[in-house]
């Protein structure tokens, strides 16, 4: 990381390879030049939708926000095999848009 001028930082990804998203956007600041947003369990397996894994969301937009980052945030919800399932996808993107706007204003 410390030879890139820029990164997209995947925050799901950085919390699967056991790093901290929080301190890797304190340490990284403006070098990220986009974030993509996922959540995880405990144990690294892929949330149904954005709420309710490991991943605190609405602390890492608001670390995301505060280093006055204002470009694109990317957003994945992947319903694999072994992701238990409750809602179709659009229900979960939809409650996902909707919670980062808000978080976003």
């Amino acid at each position: 990381m410390k030879f890139t001028d820029g990164l997209y930082l995947d925050v799901a990804w950085a919390f699967c390879a056991d790093g901290d998203p929080l301190q890797l956007i304190a340490d990284l600041g403006s070098r990220c030049m986009g974030f993509h947003l996922r959540n995880h369990t405990i144990d690294k397996v892929p949330t149904e939708g954005l709420l309710g894994g490991e991943l605190d969301i609405a602390a890492i937009v608001a670390a995301i926000v505060g280093m006055g980052y204002d470009g694109w945030v990317g957003l994945e919800l992947w319903h694999r095999q072994d992701v238990p399932v409750t809602r179709t996808m659009v229900e979960c993107q939809e409650e996902a848009v909707g919670y980062l706007k808000g978080l976003l204003g």
